[in-house]
Order: structure tokens, then C-alpha cells, then sequence
């Protein structure tokens, strides 16, 4: 009986990086028997299909969808699949062999929750500037140290894309019609997209049916960085997208949000400036970034 299906949604995805990722699957000690694989082609230019063999498991299937993003890839993922848990991996993601097994366990001794995640570790194709560490977050990188969860809005316990497991029930809140534009506006399509935030949409839809979200230690997976992202100029798109749509969703959401910088208030003004005079040079260009995004998100409500 099948208990659960892992989803890859994937755009002209690296091939030894994909390659990886199936072999983190086949390494799971959760028998394959009680879980199916739905790999999603989101308008590859050279269809996965003929790129990759999925004999090693018996209930494997490759899909296409041709309306480039990821939420309609996932959307895609969620029609084609049988079972009421679905556990979203990346192409770049390698699940510990523990990782579908402990899931699963999770949801059945966590009936109250809708969405859930873990720790996700970072593997980089090239070291990481100094300067640039305190940012590698934007690459939904994530340690989780102790089981945390939430019924309300909150980021905190929030579980990321990459190894989310999530409920049919909160998918199915996640693409009803009154939702469509939602999966238009917010989302990753194709590479160079940096407005994101679906993941945080998605999984907030269980809090909107009266489920909670929650991250396990538990669960653990590794994120493979290649050398392209591990740059200043690119992580400054991220942080401005990121922002730009987390304003926006809590704004639509109806959820407070806090600008980076004060709107009002004379030495709340004062005390930014001074401490943005006294950043480095990289700090500052993070900050700005992300002050783009807010502004940006906010003129867009006008």
C-alpha cells in the first residue's frame, strides 16, 4: 500500500546533481513498496524522460508540465499521485536514508499537523567567501535543533520547499480556484527567478484549514550549492525577491510584518541610519536589497 509520494519538480536540471538525488531515494529504509516517485519535467529543453532511469523503483513515473513554474509543477505532481502525503524534494536535495521513513512517522504521530520539515545542510561546489556566510541562509539553508511547531503564522516553524512534507488536504486548499492567481503571482520559474515564497503560501495553507506546521530534527537532507549561486550579485537578487514577496504575502495575508527600515518614529530613523553608516560595505548592499524589495512590494499595493 502505497503511503506517501515524493514529488521532484525540475527545470533543465544538472545531471549529476539529479543523479544524486535518486540515489538518495534508493538508499531510503522505508520499502518501496509504500511510497511512489512522481518526477515532474517543468518544460525541460531536454525532456528528463530520455535522460534518466527509473527502473530501480516500480512505481516511478515521469510527468510534464509545460507551463514553466513550480507551483504548477507541484500542482501538476499533487493530480497524478494516490496517496494523502506528499514529501517535495528538489533535484538538488539528497534525502538521509531515514528521511520518508521518519516523515511518515511524524505524520501519523502528529495528526494535528499539515505541513513539516527539517534540517537542510549545505554541500558548496566552491568555499564560501567569509563575507558572504552570514547570508547562506538565502539558499534555504536551515539547522533545526529541537521539534518546534505552530498553528499560527509563524516563519519560525515554518518548513522550506525543499523536503516539505505536506497533507492532501493542504494542497488541496493550496490550488482551489479562489487561490489561482496566487500560484501566478508567487513562485520560482525556471532558474533566474527570484521571487519566491510559495513554499511559505503552501504550508500556511494548513494553518488556514486548522492544522499546524511544524520541523523536526529528525529530518535531515542535503542541499547540493553549485559555484553560479555562491556569488554577491546573486545573492542580492534573492535577498531582494525574497522580500519583495514576503511583504507581499503577509500584506495579503493579513499578517504583521516589520520593514527593515522604520516608516515612523524620529530615533527609530536615527538608530537604521547610524547602524547602516556602520556596516561593511556588503552589509550595507544586503540591506539595501532587501529595503528594494519591501519598497517595491509596497508600491505595487498602490
Amino acid at each position: 500500500m502505497i503511503s506517501l509520494s515524493v514529488v521532484i519538480c525540475t527545470f533543465n536540471p544538472r545531471k549529476d546533481h539529479l543523479l544524486r538525488t535518486f540515489e538518495g531515494l534508493r538508499r531510503q529504509s522505508l520499502n518501496t513498496d509504500e511510497w511512489e516517485l512522481l518526477v515532474v519535467d517543468n518544460a525541460s529543453s531536454i525532456p528528463v524522460a530520455d535522460s534518466f532511469d527509473l527502473a530501480w523503483h516500480r512505481n516511478a513515473r515521469v510527468l510534464r508540465e509545460d507551463r514553466l513554474g513550480i507551483s504548477f509543477a507541484r500542482v501538476c505532481g499533487l493530480r497524478a499521485t494516490k496517496s494523502d502525503l506528499f514529501v517535495f524534494v528538489d533535484d538538488d536535495n539528497i534525502l538521509n536514508p531515514n528521511y520518508l521513513e521518519e516523515s511518515l512517522r511524524i505524520g501519523r504521530c502528529h495528526p494535528n499537523l499539515g505541513a513539516w520539515g527539517g534540517t537542510i545542510e549545505p554541500e558548496y561546489e566552491i568555499p564560501v567567501p567569509p563575507e558572504l556566510a552570514p547570508y547562506m541562509g538565502l539558499l534555504a539553508i536551515r539547522k533545526v535543533s529541537k521539534a518546534a511547531w505552530s498553528n499560527a503564522y509563524n516563519t519560525a516553524v515554518t518548513p522550506y520547499g525543499a523536503g516539505m512534507t505536506i497533507r492532501r488536504s493542504v494542497m488541496e486548499q493550496y490550488i482551489n480556484p479562489v487561490r489561482e492567481k496566487q500560484l501566478v503571482k508567487f513562485g520560482r520559474k525556471g532558474l533566474e527567478t527570484f521571487f519566491s515564497c510559495e513554499d511559505t503560501d503552501m504550508a500556511w495553507c494548513a494553518i488556514d484549514i486548522g492544522l499546524g506546521c511544524g520541523v523536526f530534527p529528525e529530518l535531515i537532507l542535503l542541499h547540493l550549492i553549485p559555484q553560479r549561486r555562491i556569488s554577491e550579485s546573486y545573492l542580492l537578487k534573492i535577498q531582494e525577491g525574497t522580500y519583495s514577496a514576503n511583504y507581499t504575502l503577509h500584506r495579503q495575508r493579513g499578517v504583521q510584518y516589520w520593514r527593515t527600515r522604520p516608516m515612523s518614529g524620529h530615533i527609530s530613523r536615527m538608530r537604521f541610519w547610524l547602524k547602516f553608516a556602520m556596516a561593511t560595505r556588503v552589509d550595507r548592499s544586503f540591506a539595501l536589497a532587501r529595503i528594494r524589495g519591501e519598497d517595491k512590494a509596497a508600491i505595487a499595493e498602490i
